[in-house]
């Protein structure tokens, strides 16, 4: 009988840049705290590097388990800091449990599962109070809009005229409910367990829908109101909540099972009961949708009573986590506003922006990152 070799442990700290390895060094002897204080004032050029390993298979496999748990604690400390960026929520958030032990295997299989309530009804409360004086933007992303910011009911300019109203990075991070969601130690872990290695915080969203079909500026069909894929990453994850109720269907979310894997989409199509060209051409349509699903509504109509599509709506608090990479849309409201969060999770590079996974091109996503998102969050 073969006998496989332990895999022995190696330091990386060598591989660093030296101011890289000299951060990674103090970690063991410092609070949490002081982890976050420490990124805070560190140069971005001096923890990224560090915190790549995070996204190294070698590290994680063969590093030293001094070096690895460092790298959890620097990887921690980076949520915590963009949890709270000016302003500081230091108390400890209560540990939920995310996992009953087999969402994990259902979000492999479908690419969809429902989760227990991310927020309790107090804490939905605390977040309408502090969206509620705060103007929005007039897209799906606070920067697809126009840059002017409104409120709902302004007598002048109305932003329930518009399809969307979102919000800023800064003023989402800035709500306690969030910040303490995004510090909890559950929800990493239910992460990081699903992809193998500590998830990267790729974005954060809250936005209201608002009904009506003739909305002021033109509808955006684009903004996820039709089937799509989003490919942000190798692996993406987007973790939803409603924070309204959508309880007879309105505005109600669809993904379509299994569309994130062909060999899981492929055993779908093989179990139904339909001519094997009709079976081909269902695989094809769905694994292989032209503009990323956009577009192909009438199509999708059409073949509807073959798709295995879950519907997600309920009371505000309705929570579950899909892989973005599956084919899923948010219907419009038709007779209520809708606000929603989420966040999204990667964590590998999105190839079509940096070819391969070498360490340079993990500096350049990890660049265009936080020009995307962090200008906001990462104060110089």
């Amino acid at each position: 009988m073969q006998v496989d070799r332990p895999i022995q442990s190696e330091s990386f700290l060598s591989k660093l840049p030296q101011a890289s390895a000299d951060l990674l060094t103090k970690i063991p002897m410092l609070t949490d705290h002081a982890v976050e204080r420490l990124l805070s004032a560190a140069p971005v050029d001096v923890w990224q590097p560090a915190l790549a390993l995070a996204y190294d298979g070698d590290f994680m496999r063969k590093g030293v388990p001094q070096e690895q748990e460092a790298v959890k604690r620097l990887s921690r400390g980076m949520a915590c800091h963009l949890s709270k960026p000016f302003s500081g929520f230091l108390s400890t958030p209560p540990v939920r449990k995310f996992d009953d032990g087999t969402a994990a295997d259902r979000l492999r299989r479908d690419g969809v599962t429902r989760l227990p309530d991310l927020f309790t009804a107090g804490q939905i409360e605390e977040i309408h109070e502090h969206f509620a004086e705060i103007p929005m933007f007039n897209g799906h992303l606070y920067e697809a809009g126009d840059g002017r910011r409104r409120h709902i009911g302004d007598p002048s300019d109305p932003a329930e005229q518009y399809q969307f109203g979102s919000f800023h990075p800064t003023d989402i991070l800035g709500c306690r409910p969030i910040a303490e969601l995004m510090r909890s130690e559950a929800l990493y872990q239910f992460m990081s367990e699903y992809f193998g290695v500590l998830p990267m915080v790729y974005g954060i969203q809250l936005w209201w829908s608002f009904p009506g079909q003739q909305v002021k500026g033109g509808p955006q069909p684009d903004a996820g109101q039709m089937f799509h894929r989003d490919f942000a990453a190798l692996h993406d994850l987007q973790l939803f909540c409603l924070l309204s109720d959508a309880e007879d269907a309105d505005g109600r979310h669809l993904y379509i099972r299994h569309s994130h894997s062909w060999d899981m989409f492929q055993q779908y199509v093989a179990s139904i009961s339909a001519p094997e060209t009709a079976k081909q051409g269902l695989l094809n349509f769905v694994m292989r949708t032209p503009n990323d699903g956009y577009y192909n509504e009438t199509y999708f109509n059409g073949i509807s009573p073959f798709l295995p599509i879950e519907e997600i709506y309920g009371l505000a608090g309705t929570s579950f986590v899909e892989s973005a990479g599956g084919l899923h849309k948010g219907e419009p409201p038709m007779k209520r506003h809708r606000l929603m969060f989420s966040i999204r999770f990667v964590n590998a590079p999105d190839p079509a922006l940096c070819k391969g996974t070498t360490f340079a091109n993990w500096q350049a996503y990890v660049q265009l990152f936080l020009k995307r998102h962090g200008a906001c969050i990462f104060p110089n």
